[in-house]
């Protein structure tokens, strides 16, 4: 797979999986997104703006591994923390390793507390 697809493909995967924590009445989301370049402790992210991403926040890094008792066969393995230092754009930020590791293909979620319509 080529190294423009690979993160293009990386991107939909996660917003296919973040689909049911951002639908409507629900209190908590989850800003996810992937790295797409990892180079020491810097760090390229799919994740920007439009996933609510803000310098400062510290995100969770998962590696996603094989796994033969999970319905999809997949399952995500807790590998560090990252912050993020700067946001470019709707779809980009960058950040630095604060914990763990973050190697290329890697999760990154961060929990957020959405206030309900309600109240």
């Amino acid at each position: 797979m080529t190294h423009k697809i690979r993160p293009l493909i990386l991107c939909l995967m996660v917003l296919v999986f973040a689909a049911p924590a951002l639908a409507g009445g629900c209190n908590w989301y989850t800003t996810k997104g992937s790295v797409l370049e990892s180079s020491g402790d810097e760090i390229n992210l799919c994740v920007g703006t439009k996933d609510g991403a803000a310098v400062g926040q510290e995100l969770d890094v998962y590696k996603i591994v094989h796994d033969a008792n999970s319905w999809w066969g997949l399952s995500k393995e807790y590998a560090g923390k990252i912050k993020i230092t700067g946001v470019l754009d709707e779809h980009s930020a960058k950040a630095t390793v604060i914990s763990g590791k973050a190697d290329v293909d890697s999760i990154v979620e961060l929990s957020i507390a959405r206030a309900t319509a309600s109240g």
